[in-house]
């Protein structure tokens, strides 16, 4: 009986990890080919167009912009990161350059080199998941692992409660 459950939880176990987590590979983002150029020279930044002038950050933005700049460098370059944008758009890739004011990132879906302003981002995590074949977009790295447990418990708390006692 216990062969049978700890089989089970292997073979779960095993099927999670290849499913769930996806390995990156060793290469470091000077090495990848940029399709294009960096993107940000063909665009007017975000929030702006070419005859308004700038609006002056405010003290909280400021905040914030400084809180990712320090997200950002303690990730480090050639680091697995998803970038949130503040008009909720995901971009996921490996940083390639910090600079004072912008973050350059190889973006692993358009396999291009994308600018980033610490103004213009919302919110960076660390790693990105597997792309979903549903959406489009990539599974949040955590997903996996809460899959593994709750299947383990299912394994391990569900099936034996559920056999009858002789």
């Amino acid at each position: 009986m216990w062969k049978r459950i700890l089989s089970m939880a292997l073979v779960c176990a095993l099927y999670f990890c290849f499913v769930c987590v996806k390995p990156g590979l060793a290469q470091s983002p000077a090495e990848k080919p940029s399709a294009t150029p960096d993107e940000s020279r063909d665009q007017a930044p975000t929030g702006q167009t070419n005859n308004q002038p700038a609006t002056p950050q405010t003290a909280k933005e400021a905040q914030q912009a400084a809180r990712i700049k320090r997200d950002v460098e303690n990730h480090g370059v050639a680091s697995k990161i998803t970038v949130i944008l503040k008009d909720n758009q995901e971009r996921y890739g490996e940083i390639a350059r910090i600079d004072d004011d912008t973050f350059q990132v190889v973006e692993v879906d358009m396999k291009q080199l994308v600018t980033f302003a610490y103004k213009d981002v919302k919110k960076v995590r660390f790693n990105y998941g597997g792309p979903n074949p549903f959406n489009g977009k990539r599974w949040h790295p955590r997903w996996g692992l809460i899959g593994f447990v709750a299947v383990m418990a299912l394994i391990f708390i569900a099936i034996p409660l559920s056999i009858p006692r002789t």
